[in-house]
């Protein structure tokens, strides 16, 4: 396949070969290295077409897809002979094989990482426009004089959505150089009339661009002339301005508006600039378009265009203003649409007179400037006289009530007939008006009252001196104005009752109680004042105040007005106390700080202290307030609680809060009411104090649950030693938590010493050694766990080491003492007699009792005796027993009832009385010997009283 262009010739094998030769000499001679496309396009077939530009550096191609030469490939190739490359233009995609390799390297990108460039965006732009993807490439053509200009032919090749009309064809014009590659220029639709065999590039100064199809011309039955936009005024002749204009548009693309302006800034045809403003249009270039304006002069669009910049308008919306600006209404239309601003496409049309396309706008898509469109139609009507149109569209405007009688002011019937006809109010009253001006009161009057326009028919009732009328058409009507105006003709009358009663009625009451106050009606100003409200409400008590008796009167109209402060003065002057009462019921937070103390001093002073209280932290004095309740014994309640304790959103200081509430606590305290004082020393964060309060409670669950709660090895300790008072004998759970709150607190030595008074009560109540030894054990152990921790302070270290070695000391000797007397007990088993004979000398130790019950030891030497029927010895045994002075040893105590029966039957002695029987008989000797002494008359009845 071969082209020829001047004196360059291209040809083109079959296996994808392809060269250029220059034919200018007498000899062809290769230019360029000869290329193999194959390598550079994987899908190459067979060659469809090939065009070599004037230059002979580049070579424009189309491909085959197969044998069928009716099919083409959807690309455009350009191969660029100096460096051997090849790009494209793909139908399908709208896009160059540059914009494709910038695309395909964004999307690579993570998604959190694509930034949205200048460049993005113009791909994205371009690809919106060129992309075709029911077409094909068809002829193509470089320009004759301009090696970068190609334009190309995009056939259509299927038919649009609806399936029956074909797609247009269009005609794409780009620019192609090495450095920048392809780049798309413009887009037209193809025309209609002819096939197309050849393109060029001229200016046409004939060319009329109002002609359908804009610059297209039929120059003879075969040959159809376009001129390209840019070249629209241009000369033929000059070649300088075709090249600038050329430059220019290769500059706009490739976006180097420098050097676009630059290459056109010599042309001085002001329709030449029209017309690239024109194209702006087109191709939506607004920076390009006021530059375009500035060389046309035209101040007008450049200030609208400036304006809509700095409103920052829509895009669309701004060339749709340089569009109207220019003329080009129906490009504007077709912008405000795509904005879906209908608005503005209504008023286009309005401008234009085309109001039945206004109408069809505004009804679909704009109802909300209905009204004002009906408007604008009727006022155009009334200019051209059209009288009975502009009255169904004023009435359509909603604007007929003004405008109907505005426009037939000078037709009186007709305006009268009108009015009639529609029988509204608003033309009653217009023609009512209209009657009264011409002095028919009666007719006048009757308009009025279709009109209902009270307040016109009562002034020419008036007017006509028909008061009685008058007033009986105010009172059924219930008209405030009517009633006003009435009220004003009694009071120039001097019927003073009836000037007030119609005041009130009209909600005039300033006017009423100057009327009243003017003619003494003492009585009706109070009601008159409650009514009015505001000032008027301490005016009237300032008047009552100067009247003798009327004191009542004085503080209710004070309280009503706001003046809480006057009226608790004037009320304590007066001595209205039940009035006192109902304004400090209506006092809260809100009120005025100063008003409240004075109430609070007035309540305090009639023993009324709760109140007092109340007012005083309404007025946020908490200290006065607590000290008050300490003084007169204000007992806090729940409710007051909650009312003395300030919340986080009042203006104290963390210190003021806690010493607050510390008072609070105090108070509560003096009052025995130890659970509320533990409550507020807990919020001033002062838990021992707290803890202290429930201890004084006595409430032993609260403080389990609170020692837990606070977390507090000081709180620990004194739970544990307000347990240790408890009856913890007799309950495991108290020992088991008396145990924890030391060793949580640890109080290591003072649970050595509950630990020793665990193993006194197994001694003293169980004659339980064995736990009573494991008791000992376990505070020995405590007491070495204290020795080693040690302390800080090395005078007070050494002090406690003394003390804390010598208790353990002692609490060894003990151990080892009870542990001697529990082998011994065991050698029983074993040796009765040589553990008789050690329990003897172990009873002869001086001080044992102190450690082993001496009645211990006795009961076991008496019940070995027993077990051997030496019931005689065994007596003997009790006998020094009952004798011993110190320690006295009482063996019911130790031995069983049945034991002690056993030996005194077998010895022949009484049997020994329980001590129960013994304490119950010392008791009745006691009273015998009381009832033989004589006492006195009194002192017997104190004593019988029970009286110390």
């Amino acid at each position: 396949m071969i082209n020829v262009k001047g004196s360059w010739f291209c040809v083109a094998s079959s296996l994808g070969y392809i060269r250029i030769y220059d034919l200018s000499e007498s000899s062809m001679k290769l230019i360029f290295r000869s290329s193999n496309l194959r390598n550079s396009i994987p899908t190459f077939f067979k060659w469809q077409q090939i065009r070599i530009n004037s230059a002979g550096n580049r070579v424009c191609f189309t491909l085959r897809k197969d044998d069928d030469e009716q099919i083409s490939s959807e690309r455009v190739y350009v191969w660029e002979a100096e460096n051997d490359s090849v790009g494209y233009f793909s139908f399908n995609s709208g896009i160059t094989d540059q914009q494709q390799y910038e695309q395909d390297s964004v999307a690579v990108m993570p998604s959190t990482a694509r930034p949205k460039t200048a460049a993005i965006r113009k791909i994205e732009l371009e690809q919106s426009r060129f992309r075709l993807p029911l077409h094909a490439p068809g002829n193509f053509f470089w320009d004759q004089n301009d090696p970068r200009l190609l334009i190309c032919e995009a056939i259509s090749i299927g038919n649009n959505n609806d399936g029956f009309m074909p797609n247009p064809s269009y005609l794409l014009t780009m620019f192609v150089t090495a450095e920048h590659g392809i780049q798309m220029h413009d887009l037209q639709q193809k025309s209609a009339k002819n096939g197309c065999f050849n393109f060029c590039v001229c200016s046409i100064e004939a060319d009329d661009e109002d002609e359908p199809g804009g610059i297209e011309l039929s120059i003879s039955r075969l040959v159809i002339r376009r001129t390209l936009r840019e070249f629209i005024g241009i000369n033929v002749e000059d070649r300088e301005a075709i090249q600038a204009m050329l430059d220019f548009s290769f500059y706009l693309c490739i976006g180097q508006m420098d050097n676009a302006f630059k290459a056109i800034k010599f042309i001085k045809n002001e329709s030449v600039w029209e017309h690239m403003a024109r194209m702006c249009v087109k191709t939506r270039r607004i920076d390009v378009a006021r530059v375009c304006l500035g060389h046309m002069a035209n101040a007008r669009a450049a200030r609208a265009i400036r304006r809509t910049i700095e409103l920052k308008e829509l895009p669309e919306l701004q060339i749709a203003r340089l569009a109207i600006e220019l003329g080009m209404n129906e490009e504007a239309v077709r912008l405000f649409e795509k904005a879906n601003r209908f608005d503005l496409v209504n008023q286009v049309y309005q401008a234009q007179g085309k109001w039945t396309e206004a109408f069809a706008v505004v009804e679909e898509h704009d109802r909300i400037n209905l009204r004002h469109t009906h408007y604008n139609y009727a006022k155009q009507l009334e200019s051209v006289g059209a009288f009975e149109k502009a009255i169904e569209n004023y009435e359509k405007a909603n604007t007929h009530y003004s405008d109907v009688p505005r426009m037939l002011c000078d037709e009186p019937k007709v305006l009268e007939f009108y009015t009639k006809k529609k029988a509204e109010p608003e033309l009653y009253k217009w023609w009512a008006q209209f009657v009264e001006s011409t002095g028919d009161m009666e007719t006048a009057k009757s308009f009025y009252q279709n009109a209902k326009d009270f307040l016109s028919v009562i002034r020419i009732l008036c007017h006509n001196g028909q008061f009685e009328e008058a007033t009986l058409l105010t009172n059924q009507s219930g008209d405030r104005a009517a009633a006003f105006h009435l009220a004003m003709q009694f009071e120039t009358q001097s019927e003073s009752a009836k000037a007030v009663q119609f005041f009130t009625q009209a909600g005039a009451f300033s006017s009423a109680i100057r009327l009243a106050k003017e003619n003494g009606m003492v009585d009706k100003i109070a009601n008159l004042a409650l009514m009015a409200g505001g000032s008027e409400l301490a005016e009237a008590a300032e008047y009552y105040k100067n009247l003798n008796g009327h004191a009542d009167k004085t503080v209710m109209l004070y309280h009503k007005a706001g003046m809480v402060g006057s009226a608790l003065d004037y009320a304590c002057k007066t001595g209205q106390f039940g009035a006192l009462d109902l304004i400090a019921q209506e006092l809260n937070e809100k009120s005025d700080p100063s008003v409240l103390t004075r109430a609070a001093q007035f309540f305090s002073s009639n023993q009324q202290d709760r109140t007092a209280v109340q007012l005083l932290v309404f007025a946020k004095r908490y200290n006065e307030a607590v000290q008050l309740c300490l003084r007169k014994n204000v007992i806090i309640t729940e409710e007051l609680d909650n009312l003395l304790t300030p919340n986080n959103l009042e203006s104290l200081s963390t210190k003021e809060r806690s010493s607050l509430l510390e008072q609070i606590a105090k108070c509560c305290l003096q009052q025995s009411n130890y659970h509320f004082a533990a409550k507020k020393f807990t919020q001033a964060g002062n838990k021992l104090e707290a803890m202290r309060a429930l201890l004084k409670s006595g409430d032993t669950q609260k403080v389990i649950l609170f020692a837990n709660t606070a977390r507090d090895k000081d709180i620990y300790r004194m739970a544990g030693n307000y347990l240790q008072n408890l009856n913890w004998k007799e309950n495991a759970q108290l020992m088991r938590q008396i145990e924890a709150f030391y060793l949580k607190a640890g109080a290591v030595d003072l649970l050595a010493n509950f630990y020793e008074a665990c193993a006194q009560v197994e001694i003293e109540e169980y004659h339980d050694y064995e736990k009573a030894a494991a008791a000992y054990s376990e505070a020995i152990r405590c007491l070495n766990k204290k020795i080693d921790k040690g302390n800080v302070d090395v005078k007070k270290q050494q002090q406690q080491q003394f003390y804390l070695t010598e208790r353990q000391e002692q609490l060894r000797e003990t151990l080892e003492i009870i542990q001697r007397f529990l082998d011994i007990k065991m050698l029983y088993e074993k040796d009765p007699g040589d553990s008789m004979r050690q329990l003897g000398e172990f009873s002869e130790r001086p001080d044992i009792d102190s450690i082993v019950r001496l009645g211990d030891i006795y009961a076991i030497l008496i019940g070995h005796n027993v077990k051997r029927n030496n019931f005689r010895k065994a007596w003997s045994l009790i006998e020094h027993c009952e004798q011993r002075s110190r320690p006295r040893i009482d063996v019911r105590n130790y031995l069983n009832k049945n034991t002690l029966d056993q030996i005194c039957d077998n010895v022949g002695v009484p049997r020994l009385k329980s001590a129960k029987s013994i304490k119950e008989e010392e008791e009745e000797n006691e009273k015998e010997t009381a009832d033989t002494v004589e006492f006195s008359h009194s002192l017997r009845r104190h004593i019988d009283a029970g009286s110390p």
